[in-house]
């Protein structure tokens, strides 16, 4: 049925094709509803650099080093052993002759007293300094292992179907236009208000009309404004 009139009153519809905006529109759906539901390809690259064993190996080992044992067998061990092994001898050799006299006994009491000041001084730094080192290098990797699991999360979330652009764009193409609207007009029918120039001028204001809203939203519009300017218009031909 035509625009202009008809056998039966009634709204009346046709589609209202722009080939300029199809051609761009009917590409790009088929390519949005091919990506709907699917998640973003892999990234190819690698994100960060594995752990090698070895180099684990030993952070496990330093964090796990007690400082006193530490101390015991790098420093009070191989002290006492350079103090018997060669620092006595000396002293016993400076003091030949006179191993019992108070110069002697002087001289041993002072190089003990030396010794355990050395000795003293070097666990009260590895009691303190060997768990600061431990806690920094702690944090340290806590830090590097934090950050690798951000880089796996973010992998995964961009590996989610709702996070691909795809959706969003897909999304605002169907809010838009896509080259095809439909257009509704009233037709009166030949027993009607107005008959045919009615009609007509009614279906021509309801075109008008259509065009100046995007997409298949004017449905309801284009009745009520074709309709109406039909209906109007035609009554001043009765």
């Amino acid at each position: 049925m035509g625009f202009f009139g008809g056998s039966s009153p009634g709204i009346q519809t046709q589609v209202v094709t722009d080939p300029y905006k199809t051609r761009i529109s009917n590409v790009l759906s088929k390519y949005l509803a091919g990506q709907v539901g699917k998640g973003l390809p892999e990234y190819p690259r690698q994100l960060y650099e594995p752990f090698n064993p070895e180099a684990y190996s030993r952070y496990s080992d330093f964090l796990s080093l007690s400082p006193e044992k530490w101390w015991t067998k790098a420093v009070l061990e191989p002290s006492m052993r350079t103090y018997k092994e060669e620092t006595l001898p000396l002293l016993k050799e400076a003091h030949a002759g006179q191993l019992s006299s108070s110069r002697f006994d002087t001289a041993l009491v002072e190089s003990a007293e030396d010794l355990a000041t050395t000795l003293g001084e070097s666990k009260y730094r590895a009691e303190l300094e060997i768990p600061q080192a431990q806690f920094g290098m702690a944090k340290e990797y806590s830090n590097l292992r934090t950050s690798q699991f951000q880089l796996e999360f973010q992998d995964w979330m961009k590996s989610l179907p709702q996070m691909n652009p795809a959706l969003s764009q897909a999304l605002q193409f169907l809010a838009g236009p896509s080259g095809q609207d439909i257009l509704a007009y009233q037709t009166l029918g030949e027993k009607g208000k107005g008959g045919l120039l009615g009609g007509g001028i009614g279906a021509v204001l309801g075109l008008a009309a259509a065009s100046l809203i995007p997409g298949a939203q004017p449905l309801a519009v284009m009745a009520a404004a074709g309709g109406a300017a039909g209906y109007g218009l035609g009554s001043l031909f009765d």
